[in-house]
């Protein structure tokens, strides 16, 4: 499944089903170990993520994976950066998405310029 994967993104992590969890924690051994960059969007911090406290003692294991291979960087200051710069023509609520914007594109949007090839 991950022959050639370099790099994995995970938007809005959460889990809420034991099942997926241990599918989860094999997911992220074989991710780690084989240097698969993960890269996650989550509302909660790890150890909220299978909050149900029947199972969450199962995910604590992968609670300590996470933290030991990731770097959890909180995002809860003032400001709600997912409204900065809203307009119609913003490139997210208009539906238009760019893997590798051109230069036309970044200065259009206001996007920033980003190292290719560049991530930890």
């Amino acid at each position: 499944m991950t022959s050639g994967c370099r790099l994995l993104c995970f938007d809005e992590f959460h889990l809420h089903d034991p099942g997926d969890a241990m599918l989860i924690k094999a997911l992220l051994e074989h991710l780690f170990q084989h240097g698969i960059v993960l890269l996650a969007t989550s509302n909660y911090p790890p150890e909220m993520l299978l909050p149900n406290p029947l199972y969450h003692d199962r995910f604590l294991p992968s609670i300590a994976l996470i933290r030991a291979h990731l770097t959890v960087v909180a995002l809860n200051g003032e400001e709600d950066y997912r409204v900065r710069h809203l307009s119609q023509d913003n490139a997210f609520c208009s539906g238009r998405m760019w893997v590798n914007p051109n230069a036309q594109q970044r200065q259009l949007y206001d996007l920033p310029s980003l190292p290719a090839n560049r991530f930890r």
